[in-house]
């Protein structure tokens, strides 16, 4: 599985906080620490505390690399402060005794333990060492300091190493840091590396939730692998025998409060079950607690619909995709009570689908083309107090430059008339919502 670890040496610290929740929400897979000592490299970064203020409020893996000239002095510290993989650097030790010390030290610990060389350093110089470590961290940029340009000789050290690893029959994860962005990313996949440091490249973005999934698309398409959410909610589902199949497909499923039910006929074990628990059958509600089934129960007084919760975990699993079965496009209402949700989901490429009404929400902000498929009408929502510069094409009443206000609708019959709807917007942001029918 390929892993993406952002490097939060190019996060900014005034608001690490917000930036760790979203590259988390967006489906990052490790946390990359930074250690410099100022002497093994020219810079100073972090340490202990801040570590240990970090691993209080995440779970991810937390993957530190030490740049630092004397690794033995604090391969303890760092593992009682949080660390999951500790690396440390080959240039750093007098002789191949002292790497496998300090590999037994991180293996003693309890940790992952990882190898890391410079871009000067021959790579053979690390070969020895390879059965004995976890991960090999190969540095794509001279250490100490983000933002530099990638050094391309790094693709020929990472399809070496990985040709070695396979002849030594390893499973050894391939790190690479440094330089890496949405131009070279691929490339740097097909090298065999399977655990991908990205940071400016993502931290320097105003949106960095959607910044770290552009990487985490890129690695499903390399993995040809594709994350669909399938969320059964309470209303009606006139084709139950025809979602079975779509929600096994699923790679997790969320049931919504009642939903549990409808799963519960169609022979489907939920990961997750979420609301209230107002309508849940407490004969269908032992049944999944037998089969280890995870509940989230919330109490009305949250003020949120059992639908609106359903997604607020889905967008914590970094869907392709959320797919909602027994959900009426009447009930389209759930979604516009959870707009900041659906929102983030649009933006960051996430198609949210209404199975039985055949209905597709899309958030613009810019332009969109929407392919008709099985749709028949498509409305149009402001979503701020005022949108400005609308105009459509393929409808059967286009808009031309149109100023359109919060609170109204347009377009409620408006007709597919092209296989394709071109809709852009100058100034704002506007719902677009495609049914079947009215």
């Amino acid at each position: 599985m390929i892993k993406l670890a952002p490097s939060i040496l190019s996060a900014d610290f005034s608001i690490l906080g917000p930036q760790l929740d979203n590259i988390t929400k967006a489906g990052a897979d490790y946390i990359h620490l930074d250690i410099m000592d100022g002497h093994f490299v020219p810079n100073i970064s972090i340490g202990f505390p801040i570590i240990q203020s970090l691993r209080k409020q995440s779970s991810l893996v937390f993957d530190v690399h030490l740049m630092v000239d004397n690794p033995k002095a604090f391969i303890t510290r760092f593992a009682q402060a949080g660390a999951d993989i500790i690396t440390f650097h080959v240039e750093c030790c007098a002789d191949a005794s002292e790497v496998l010390e300090i590999i037994g030290m991180v293996k003693a610990a309890g940790k992952k333990v990882g190898l890391a060389l410079r871009p000067e350093t021959a790579l053979n110089t690390i070969f020895d060492f390879v059965p004995h470590v976890d991960m090999i961290l190969i540095m794509s940029v001279n250490p100490g300091f983000g933002g530099q340009e990638f050094i391309q000789e790094s693709f020929t050290k990472a399809r070496e190493l990985r040709d070695y690893a396979d002849v030594l029959d390893h499973d050894l994860d391939i790190q690479m840091d440094g330089g890496i962005n949405l131009t070279n990313v691929k490339a740097v996949l097909e090298s065999g590396v399977n655990v991908v440091v990205v940071g400016s490249a993502i931290f320097d973005n105003a949106n960095i939730y959607a910044a770290a999934r552009k990487y985490k698309r890129i690695f499903r398409d390399h993995e040809k692998t594709e994350n669909k959410i399938i969320i059964i909610a309470n209303g009606e589902m006139d084709n139950a025998e025809d979602f079975i199949q779509i929600a096994q497909s699923a790679n997790f499923v969320i049931c919504c409060d009642g939903g549990a039910a409808h799963a519960a006929k169609m022979g489907i074990v939920p990961h997750l079950i979420v609301g209230d628990l107002d309508s849940l059958d407490e004969a269908v509600k032992a049944d999944f607690v037998r089969q280890g089934v995870k509940f989230e129960e919330y109490s009305a007084e949250k003020n949120a619909t059992d639908l609106e919760l359903a997604m607020e975990f889905a967008l914590q699993k970094s869907p392709d995709e959320i797919l909602i079965l027994g959900g009426y496009g009447g009930r389209v209402d759930h979604f516009l009570g959870n707009i900041q949700a659906l929102i983030f989901a649009a933006k960051a490429d996430i198609k949210v689908s209404l199975a039985d009404a055949a209905t597709s929400i899309f958030v613009i902000d810019k332009f969109v083309e929407i392919a008709r498929e099985n749709y028949d009408y498509l409305s149009l929502i402001p979503l701020e107090a005022q949108v400005t510069g609308v105009t459509t094409s393929g409808l059967k009443y286009p808009l031309r430059a149109a100023t359109l206000h919060l609170g109204s609708t347009v377009g409620i019959s408006n007709e597919f008339l092209e296989d394709v709807a071109t809709i852009t917007v100058e100034n704002g942001l506007l719902l677009a919502v495609c049914t079947k029918s009215l």
